[in-house]
């Protein structure tokens, strides 16, 4: 009893800790954290000398444990996040080195190793990592111009065994300390001299913890393991790449102590060891109630999904349990842009209506790919040639079933025309409901990366119309070619393997909502990218991804002799289309995820708004004298 009422008032106490941050909205995520008030468990710090600095930075790592009796949003009952910040001082901020400088901090995969010399910068990863992996990285330059961005991993020139180090890549642009935005003059528990400012680094790493809620094992683990910092520092052309080498074992006074488990312990294990009771996590408790208080839609999609998707470069989350045939069965609307008669599409059908869902299907009745949100409703109450793959004759209605089966429709239309005659003459006219719980788009014959090809595509359109409408939807694109769903033979053939991959995912979705809410925030949508998939590589790891990083847009390229334009993919990125201004901006892009072999999963919105921030308010603020505001 006593247990219970600890639990709640730490619970509450959480909760009026929470605080709004000061920061701009697009700052680093770890940093606006800790001016909202969330602290972590255990720090450690180390000063560390760059060439070109005249005085020594500050480098920390964190470890912040979220935990609630509660939490059905992760794989467990807690997370440890692990996280960055540099710390530089203050007459650098603003000064012509302040503006110049670029830093590309990165972190290493924690190791059960201790350092030989834990307060010697130069010499902290003696006896963490091996010497010449240490030497391999620090022979790394920056070889960077302003604006660009941070070298990713798959660039670093490293032999195999150092590579083993790294997690996946992430794309940044490199940290200045131009002004003193996005930075804090003081930092809770780091030992951080007075005349220093703080700055988020875009490193925030979640990863699983104890799945009982009484155990501390992982944590117990991560508070003592040793986290190596690789850091890439450029100063007026002069280069220096270090590497340190930090165990956040500074355990922060109110939160648990860990009992000694790193030997013979394994990073990503489950519960290694002892059960432990008790209150002797009370500030992290408090915390992670905290956290879970001040949830907007955007993080309680993000922390539904952390059980079976990475939820970050650096994170590697996965494991939760599908959706058993039949359990928790939901009214489906399926649509593409490919037509009614992909194999992608019949297959996703078919598997969705074995697992026990009542699936309805409404898709163009020939390929519409390439129209967008268009929403084009045909003029014609009849076909005027055969639909796709000659399945209905011309001069058949422009809107009916498959002869085969009374739940696949067609209409003549784009996809986002498509998804509106469902929702307002199929499905109230026909089907045992009227509005789905969800409708799902695809799999795609080829991916949809990046925003500017995201607007180009059908499949989208199809998604985003349902999700203006309020019903929640997920897009995914594949990347096989087509093939009609007659010629799908056999379950191991590309159609099939994008639609079990595509029905995992999305039943792991279903798996994660909330007991009677929605599965999707209002406005809130998910677009899904699957990499090739082949025998070997049939179920693909998910990662969180951004729209932005690595994307696409076209050129016009004139063919001389014909006289006639094409489009190609400019070279190098463009920067607009690249931009990150809204989310965070840590995750890594999806082009370069699915390049990679995992598929991508991020999230929009059908607010087109501008985000609130600096440039937002420069802008509303120049148009003031000419443009009224009506609050």
């Amino acid at each position: 009893m006593f247990r219970m009422f600890a639990l709640v008032w730490l619970y509450l106490l959480g909760t009026c800790l929470a605080r709004n941050s000061s920061l701009p909205g697009d700052c680093p995520t770890e940093i606006t954290d800790v001016d909202k008030g969330v602290t972590f468990n255990a720090s450690g710090t180390l000063p560390v000398k760059f060439k070109g600095q005249r005085d020594p930075w500050y480098i920390s790592t964190t470890v912040t444990d979220e935990r609630d009796q509660n939490r059905t949003f992760i794989n467990g009952h807690s997370m440890q996040w692990r996280k960055a910040f540099i710390s530089v001082p203050r007459q650098l901020v603003g000064s012509l080195d302040g503006k110049t400088v670029e830093v590309c901090p990165y972190m290493l995969k924690g190791l059960n190793n201790t350092s030989e010399d834990p307060d010697d910068a130069d010499e902290s990863c003696k006896g963490v990592m091996s010497d010449e992996c240490i030497e391999e990285f620090e022979n790394l330059t920056l070889p960077l111009g302003t604006g660009k961005n941070c070298p990713s991993y798959q660039d670093f020139d490293l032999s195999d065994k150092c590579k083993l180090h790294l997690y996946s890549a992430m794309l940044f642009p490199p940290r200045n300390f131009s002004t003193a935005r996005c930075s804090l003059d003081k930092m809770p528990y780091l030992d951080i001299p007075d005349n220093h400012r703080t700055y988020g680094t875009y490193i925030s790493l979640g990863e699983d913890g104890d799945i009982d809620y009484d155990d501390y094992d992982m944590y117990d683990i991560r508070v003592q393991q040793t986290i190596p910092m690789f850091m890439m520092v450029s100063t007026r052309g002069v280069s220096d790449s270090k590497m340190v080498c930090i165990a956040p074992n500074e355990v922060v006074r109110g939160s648990r102590k860990p009992e000694s488990k790193l030997e013979g312990a394994e990073q990503e294990d489950g519960n290694t060891a002892s059960r432990v009771g008790g209150l002797g996590a009370a500030v992290f408790l408090g915390v992670g109630a905290m956290i879970f208080s001040l949830l907007i839609p955007w993080t309680f999609v993000t922390m539904r999904l952390s059980s079976f998707i990475e939820l970050s470069p650096s994170s590697f989350i996965t494991g939760a349990a599908l959706l058993s045939s039949g359990a928790n069965a939901l009214n489906i609307l399926l649509n593409n842009d490919d037509g009614f008669g992909s194999g992608n599409l019949r297959e996703m059908y078919r598997i969705f209506k074995e697992k026990g869902h009542n699936v309805w299907l409404v898709a163009p009745a020939t390929k519409q790919s390439g129209k967008g949100g268009t929403s084009d409703f045909t003029t014609e109450g009849n076909l005027t040639a055969p639909s796709q793959y000659d399945l209905i004759p011309k001069g058949a209605p422009s809107v009916g079933h498959d002869p085969k089966d009374s739940q696949i429709w067609y209409y003549n239309g784009t996809p986002a025309a498509c998804t509106f005659v469902a929702l307002d003459y199929v499905l109230p006219k026909f089907a045992n409901f009227s509005v789905p719980d969800l409708v799902v788009t695809g799999p795609n014959y080829g991916t949809n990366l990046g925003g500017f090809v995201w607007t180009l595509s059908g499949t989208a359109g199809a998604a985003y119309a349902a999700t203006n409408r309020g019903i929640p939807a997920i897009a995914i694109s594949a990347s096989n070619q087509e093939v009609p769903y007659f010629e799908v033979k056999n379950r191991t053939n590309p159609a099939t393997w994008a639609a079990q991959a595509s029905v995992k995912f999305v039943e792991n979705f279903i798996a994660t909502s909330p007991k009677n809410g929605p599965l999707l925030p209002l406005g809130y949508g998910v677009s899904v990218n699957l990499p090739v998939l082949t025998k070997k590589n049939q179920n693909p790891d998910f990662v969180q991804t951004r729209f932005t990083g690595n994307a696409h847009v076209n050129e016009a390229v004139l063919d001389k002799e014909k006289g006639t334009f094409t489009w190609a993919n400019i070279k190098p990125y463009a920067a607009g289309v690249n931009a990150c201004i809204n989310g965070d901006c840590s995750l890594p892009g999806e082009t370069y995820v699915v390049e990679n072999g995992k598929a991508s999963v991020s999230f929009y919105t059908v607010d087109y708004s501008a985000p609130s921030t600096e440039y937002t308010k420069s802008l509303i603020q120049r148009v003031a004298s000419f443009v009224s505001s009506d609050k």
